[in-house]
């Protein structure tokens, strides 16, 4: 009994750290690429939108994958597999409409 209320934990954990991840990284992109017609919804630059919701949404993408490792739910793996895809295809498409890639490098 505690084993499956568990494993149901985990994977609800998963899948709403997933969903969370995605909604964030939907607004960093729509943001960057919205800005560029000079409408902003989001007071931040392009950089700091960048740190504050791009990363934030990849730490919750590895926290969802790392949680439901073992797990079997479709739902947080159609939400990796989409957000790999959102972040993949938007870091190509930025450098074409003239964007500047902003990586983030921590030094100590």
């Amino acid at each position: 009994m505690y084993y499956l209320q568990n494993d149901t934990t985990k994977r609800r954990t998963s899948e709403i750290l997933a969903i969370v991840a995605i909604i964030l990284l939907v607004i960093d992109t729509a943001g960057t690429f919205l800005a560029q017609g000079g409408v902003r919804f989001l007071p931040l630059t392009d950089q700091q939108s960048g740190i504050l919701l791009g990363i934030s949404s990849i730490i919750l993408f590895f926290l969802s994958f790392g949680i439901g490792f073992r797990q079997k739910t479709r739902i947080t793996t159609v939400l990796l597999i989409a957000g790999g895809l959102i972040l993949a295809v938007s870091k190509l498409i930025e450098p074409r409409m003239g964007l500047n890639l902003f990586l983030v490098v921590a030094l100590p």
